[in-house]
């Protein structure tokens, strides 16, 4: 009895840690929203390279761990840098109850955390002058004295480019070179989900200025919202809807493609998926379109990029070789919360479609009998 309520109080106090330091990476900004993507792409390259199950669940676990810990580096000195700006607009940020020295520690500790994994998946010249490249432009967004996030449109091009297009193509070109030759369809969809990614990081990144735009202008802080005016606001929402989106969108139709050449049972999951968004089309295409988000409303495809195609990517590999059962257990104990909260925003609209033909052939049924 008495083992049993210390084993529990250890426990307790283990998971209050783990939630604290998780907190203070900010987890709850990225963990559920980025990493799930960036681990579709390295599916869809596992899937098209045919790399065996061993290779691929060492190199994604590997990158995972690097993953977290570069994510948790450019959240943290971001926060750093916004601490004075932060305290004028009175909005928290977890990093300003710490010394100066503990800051300090604490980024070259994560930095150097985010290059350990890579010991094991081995470096090459792409891929190190990638990783390369994503450190030092998380830097510069948020440190002076270049500080590129109020520098207007350079602020939202660089978080774009630093959050979504360079850790998506090193995940990419990570998954290229663990074959000996790497086949035309493999270099296509790093280049498309590249330029996907790209375009949607620019959608988020507007879309959390927009958020974001009072705390902005009472810190001081020159986003590239902050900066304009209702109507240029309004200018930048009908370009993000009605021209970034609409390409966003063909790439993505262009990925669905290329990855469903080697796995044409796939096609049939995105047809679904298809259709009910196209059910759902009234509610978010005249709408906000990610801009200003409502919770419990429906979006477009930002479920599909979290949630559905990994795990349909997953559950495809699984059917082939039941190693990546592995795999697909591992993704779904990570990101059970993201899976939960996405399935149950779509789970009314599939049984909106379900439901009446069930009552049609119930009825049906009972007037044969």
């Amino acid at each position: 009895m008495i083992y049993s309520q210390i084993k529990t109080n250890k426990f307790t106090f283990i998971k209050e840690k783990s939630l604290s330091v998780f907190n203070l990476f900010r987890g709850s900004d990225w963990w559920l929203y980025q990493i799930p993507k960036l681990l579709s792409v390295a599916y869809a390259q596992i899937l098209l390279q045919a790399v065996p199950p061993q290779k691929s669940i060492t190199t994604v676990i590997a990158l995972l761990a690097s993953m977290f810990f570069v994510a948790a580096y450019g959240h943290v000195i971001n926060d750093t840098f916004d601490i004075d700006a932060d305290l004028r607009a009175n909005k928290p940020n977890r990093i300003a109850y710490l010394s100066k020295l503990k800051r300090n520690l604490l980024t070259i500790g994560l930095a150097t955390a985010g290059l350990i994994p890579w010991l094991w998946i081995g470096f090459i010249p792409s891929s190190a002058i990638l990783l390369a490249t994503l450190y030092i432009s998380l830097t510069i967004y948020a440190a002076p004295p270049l500080r590129l996030k109020e520098r207007d449109a350079w602020g939202v091009i660089s978080d774009a480019f630093s959050v979504h297009l360079v850790p998506t193509l090193l995940v990419a070109t990570v998954f290229l070179h663990l074959n000996d030759t790497a086949r035309p369809e493999s270099i296509f969809l790093a280049v498309v989900s590249t330029a996907c990614y790209f375009l949607m990081g620019i959608r988020g990144i507007i879309s959390h200025q927009i958020s974001d735009r009072e705390n902005d202008l009472k810190s001081g802080v020159k986003t590239l919202i902050a900066n304009l005016d209702l109507v240029g606001i309004n200018q930048i929402i009908f370009w993000v809807t009605r021209i970034f989106l609409p390409a966003e969108i063909i790439l993505l139709v262009a990925m669905i493609l290329i990855i469903s050449q080697s796995a044409h049972l796939l096609i049939v999951f995105f047809v679904c998926y298809g259709i009910l968004s196209i059910i759902n089309f009234k509610r978010w295409f005249f709408n906000t379109i990610d801009l200003t988000y409502v919770e419990g409303y429906y979006i477009f495809p930002h479920d599909l990029y979290e949630v559905w195609l990994p795990l349909s990517l997953l559950c495809f590999l699984s059917l082939q070789q039941p190693s990546f059962l592995i795999l697909l257990i591992l993704h779904i104990l990570l990101f059970y919360p993201g899976i939960i909260s996405r399935w149950s925003s779509l789970s009314p609209i599939f049984i909106s479609v379900i439901k009446p033909s069930v009552v049609k052939f119930t009825r049906e049924d009972d007037s044969l009998n």
